[in-house]
C-alpha cells in the first residue's frame, strides 16, 4: 500500500471515531443525572417516561372557628338528638261514638283498627243424603266421626269455623230422609263439633222449613245442645232482633245469615224465623250490630245458582250495594255446592 493510500485511511477512521464521540456525548446529556452515576441501580422502562408537570397546590389555613360559632353548633346537635330520641306520638284509638248512631261517613273517618289477624274456615254446604245416612248407621244410632274426619285436617288452625248447615235436626220421629225434605240424624251436630271443630251454623237457606216450623225449632235445640252457636233462623222476634256478636282474638265480630227463600212456606204469624235476604233489614241489622260493639261484620248469604261456578249479575250487584250501604266487611256466600271464586 502506497503512502498516499494509507493516510486516506488513516483520515476515514479518525473520522468515524469523532462522530462515534459526538453521539456518545450527545446521548448522556439526554439521559437522567442518576444514569450518570457510578450507581449500577437497574432502570425500570416506566421510569424514563416523562410526566406532564403536576399544577402546584396551594395549601389554604382552616378559618379559625370562634367559641361562639362552636357553642351554636354544639346546640344544635344537641337540639337535633333529643328530636331523633323523641317518641313518635301514638296513633289515635279506634272509638265509637257512645251516643247516637254511626253513620257511614263517621264509620270511614274513624281511624283505622289495629293490625290482627284471623284465620276464618268456611265451610257448606252440610246435608245428608239417604246414602249418607246410611253410611252413618251403627245400630241403633248414627255416627259420622270417619266421614268428617277426611276433612278436619284442613281446619286444624282455624281460629274460628263456619259453616251453613243446609239440612234439619227435627229428630227420629219425624223420620231420617234426604232430599227433596232433609232431616239429618242429630249425631252428625257432635261431629260438627267435636270432630271439625265448628264454631258457628248458618241456619238461613232454602231448607230450613223442610220439616216445618217445629223441625226448625228442633234443630236450633240440637244445635245448643252440642255447643254450636247458630244465625239466620229464630224462635221469637226478640231474638231475631239480637245480634250475633263473638270475639275471635280479642276482636268483636258479628254475623249475619240471610236465604234467598225457603222450599216451604213461612208460617204468616212467625216471619221472624227465618232472615230473608232484604236490603233493608241487611242495613239495620248492621247497623244494630255496629252499635252493639262488633268490630267487624261478615254477612252470610244463601244465594245464587246451583253448580254455578260463577257469582250472577244479581249476586254482584247485591253485594256492591252491602258493602257501599252497610258496614259489612265481608261476605260468605253458600248453595251453590261447588267453588266459586273470590
Amino acid at each position: 500500500m502506497n503512502k498516499e493510500n494509507r493516510s486516506r485511511i488513516i483520515r476515514v477512521v479518525v473520522g468515524i471515531a469523532i462522530i462515534l464521540a459526538a453521539l456518545g456525548t450527545s446521548i448522556a446529556m439526554r439521559l437522567p443525572d442518576r444514569l450518570a452515576n457510578k450507581d449500577d441501580t437497574p432502570i425500570k422502562l416506566e421510569e424514563t417516561v416523562t410526566k406532564e408537570a403536576e399544577p402546584v397546590q396551594t395549601k389554604t389555613e382552616e378559618p379559625v372557628m370562634s367559641l361562639s360559632t362552636e357553642k351554636k353548633n354544639k346546640e344544635k346537635q344537641e337540639i337535633k338528638q333529643e328530636e331523633n330520641n323523641t317518641e313518635p306520638e301514638a296513633k289515635p284509638e279506634f272509638v265509637l261514638p257512645i251516643e247516637g248512631k254511626v253513620s257511614i261517613e263517621t264509620y270511614n273517618d274513624l281511624p283505622p283498627l289495629p293490625e290482627i289477624e284471623i284465620n276464618l274456615c268456611a265451610i257448606g254446604d252440610i246435608m245428608a243424603h239417604d246414602g249418607t245416612i246410611a253410611s252413618a248407621r251403627r245400630g241403633n244410632t248414627y255416627d259420622f266421626t270417619a266421614m268428617l274426619q277426611e276433612v278436619s285436617p284442613y281446619m286444624a288452625d282455624a281460629d274460628y269455623i263456619v259453616g251453613n248447615l243446609e239440612t234439619t235436626f227435627a229428630g227420629a220421629s219425624k223420620g231420617y230422609t234426604g232430599y227433596p225434605l232433609f232431616n239429618t240424624p242429630e249425631q252428625m251436630a257432635n261431629g260438627l263439633r267435636n270432630v271439625l271443630g265448628m264454631d258457628l251454623l248458618s241456619t238461613a237457606n232454602n231448607h230450613s222449613l223442610d220439616k216445618g216450623y217445629d223441625g226448625l225449632v228442633s234443630t236450633l235445640k240440637f244445635l245448643e245442645e252440642y255447643g254450636i252457636d247458630h244465625v239466620g233462623t229464630y224462635r221469637s222476634k226478640d231474638e231475631q232482633n239480637t245480634p250475633f256478636i263473638t270475639e275471635i282474638n280479642g276482636v268483636k265480630v258479628a254475623f249475619l245469615s240471610y236465604t234467598y227463600a225457603s222450599n216451604q212456606p213461612i208460617p204468616s204469624k212467625r216471619g221472624y224465623c227465618i232472615n230473608i235476604i232484604d236490603k233493608s233489614r241487611i242495613k239495620d241489622e248492621a247497623a244494630r250490630a255496629k252499635e252493639a260493639g262488633a268490630e267487624y261484620i261478615i254477612v252470610l248469604l244463601h244465594w245464587g245458582v246451583e253448580y254455578q261456578r260463577y257469582a250472577s249479575k244479581s249476586q254482584r250487584y247485591l253485594s256492591e250495594w252491602i258493602f257501599e250501604n252497610t258496614y259489612t266487611d265481608l261476605i260468605i256466600g253458600n248453595h251453590a255446592h261447588v267453588v266459586a271464586p273470590i
